[in-house]
């Protein structure tokens, strides 16, 4: 009797595992992760037009980077991407002056996947996702929200092959989809940036933490 109890425990167990795990199931690895709580950038990331007077490493907790027209300071990473992928920054709190924006781009200035979020004129805030092709922009994939201004703000890029899919979540467990682009371009680069333009103020945005996590299909 004993010895058919386990049998059957056994034979159960097995198919809860089966149940649980289906075959096909998307595996997660985390790559990369920085909470920038050093006092120098982690090696694996390459800044792009430098300025020493509008980025700072600040009290062990975030990474402090100033808007600017010509988008100073672009931080680009430079470890291996696997071939599908999550790349999320954590925002500790939105931009909540008119004219300043922040956002993770895939690809290059000419040609690029982007998600973010900026004020407008009139100190609006919208978060997006765009593209641009050949130096020329697609057409702009937008939501409004006054609500998040000046508030903390996840933001990612889910990759599934060519696709691209923006996101963005208050918490980092309820995510709210931005729409999807589509760039083809495997050796695309990874970057975050802030950015201001018009006649706007500069204005300091504080990068919390920014991570990579590998999908395996």
């Amino acid at each position: 009797m004993t010895t058919t109890t386990q049998f059957i425990s056994t034979a159960t167990l097995s198919l809860l595992i089966c149940l649980s795990s289906p075959v096909g199931m998307a595996q997660e690895k985390r790559e990369f992760f920085d909470d920038f709580q050093g006092q120098t950038l982690s090696p694996a990331f390459r800044v792009l037009n430098p300025d020493r007077q509008r980025m700072a490493l600040t009290q062990d907790e975030f990474l402090l980077l100033v808007s600017h027209k010509d988008k100073k300071n672009v931080i680009e990473y430079n470890g291996l991407l696997p071939e599908n992928y999550v790349v999320t920054i954590r925002l500790a709190g939105t931009p909540s002056e008119r004219q300043q924006g922040v956002q993770i781009r895939i690809g290059d200035a000419s040609n690029n996947v982007r998600v973010g979020v900026y004020v407008d004129y009139y100190k609006s805030l919208y978060q997006f996702t765009n593209k641009t092709l050949d130096n020329e922009d697609a057409k702009e994939i937008s939501i409004r929200d006054d609500g998040l201004l000046g508030e903390p703000l996840y933001l990612k890029f889910t990759k599934t092959d060519v696709e691209f899919e923006g996101a963005s979540s208050p918490d980092g467990v309820q995510w709210s989809s931005l729409g999807k682009q589509v760039l083809i371009d495997p050796s695309a680069k990874v970057n975050f940036e802030v950015y201001g333009w018009g006649d706007a103020p500069e204005s300091p945005i504080k990068i919390d933490s920014f991570e990579i996590v590998d999908i395996t299909n």
